[in-house]
């Protein structure tokens, strides 16, 4: 009986997804973070006339840099993802720490400003769900962030000093906090339900013997996929037929020979093709050699133009595979046969 790919054969696929993961994340940041600079306007100028609004901005300023850098970073494929999560969830705990701070300002422990870090816990669950376990430490700094700096805060003014022995002041913190603390624990929860359904729907995800793990890749004819062969053991690239409906018989023709003439090339700089077939759902398949790594375009997106010696040689690569494809009686008349 299978056990399914060691951890090692997927670390790929779910760094990949891990990084766009905390893209995602950092772009909701981005948006909705500075998007509340407007309510800092209004309690500011209108509820809290003495607040200094200037000093608002500076916190929206600072943790808007801090998500903007980690979006930068999440950017660059050779990150370590691991850190991203780590950095990603520091970037909220500051927007939680700021949000404190700015609650100094407008009311002290009773301040109704405390809410936004329900919203911010919320956010955290919604765009980077995570099992519970993994995020108890997230969500726990989230929550006590505001009494935290108050506390902190009382040791330096007497007037929030002032404000924790205040019996009425207590009771205000407490039926707000009491809301602080449910959002973080909703927030947990509900990421982590998130986070379980999507293993569940991961799993289930197969075609024929092969587990898809993660999408790379666009084709002509088709989607291609990370996958797991469930009999030899090893990652490939699933190539599938794209279609919502069964495809038409011409289609199928088409992708049928495209794997028959990429099957017969063996050369070293030329993907191998492993299998072809059709799964009992009607979805069509070419399972190819899997090479791990980044397209030129990409590299040289990231990196920059390529050293001559170094581009020139990924060209004599690539003449020598159009060599075996010609020599195989491969017309580039008939080019419906090239794997993508």
């Amino acid at each position: 009986m299978s056990r399914g790919p060691p951890a090692a054969s997927s670390t790929e696929s779910k760094q990949e997804a891990g990084r766009r993961t905390v893209m995602r994340a950092t772009r909701v940041a981005l948006v909705a973070w500075p998007a509340f600079t407007a309510l800092d306007a209004f309690m500011c100028f209108v509820a809290y006339p003495g607040a200094s609004f200037p000093r608002f901005v500076g916190y929206r300023a600072v943790v808007e840099l801090v998500f903007f850098g980690l979006y930068r970073a999440s950017t660059r494929r050779d990150t370590n993802v691991r850190h991203l999560f780590g950095w990603l969830n520091v970037s909220f705990g500051f927007a939680a720490i700021a949000i404190s701070l700015m609650a100094i300002e407008l009311g002290g422990i009773r301040s109704p400003y405390m809410h936004g870090i329900s919203i911010v816990a919320l956010v955290r669950a919604a765009v980077v769900p995570s099992p519970w376990g993994r995020s108890l430490r997230t969500y726990g700094r989230i929550g006590l962030a505001f009494p935290l700096v108050m506390a902190i805060g009382a040791l330096l003014s007497p007037t929030l000093r002032a404000e924790w022995i205040r019996t009425d002041a207590l009771v205000t913190f407490a039926i707000n906090y009491v809301f602080v603390l449910a959002s973080s624990f909703i927030g947990m929860v509900t990421g982590h339900v998130t986070w379980s359904a999507q293993e569940q729907l991961y799993r289930a995800r197969r075609i024929g013997r092969y587990r898809l793990q993660a999408p790379i890749g666009k084709g002509g004819m088709g989607d291609v996929w990370l996958a797991w062969d469930v009999s030899l053991r090893r990652n490939v690239a699933l190539k599938i037929l794209r279609g919502s409906t069964a495809p038409d018989p011409e289609t199928i023709k088409r992708f049928e020979r495209e794997a028959q003439a990429a099957g017969q090339l063996r050369g070293q700089h030329i993907v191998q093709v492993y299998d072809f077939g059709a799964s009992d759902d009607g979805l069509y398949y070419m399972a190819m050699e899997y090479l791990p790594g980044m397209d030129l375009g990409t590299l040289v997106e990231e990196y920059g133009p390529l050293p001559p010696a170094r581009a020139i040689r990924a060209v004599m690569q690539a003449c020598r595979a159009l060599e075996e494809a010609h020599c195989s009686g491969i017309t580039p008349s008939a080019r419906r046969f090239t794997s993508s």
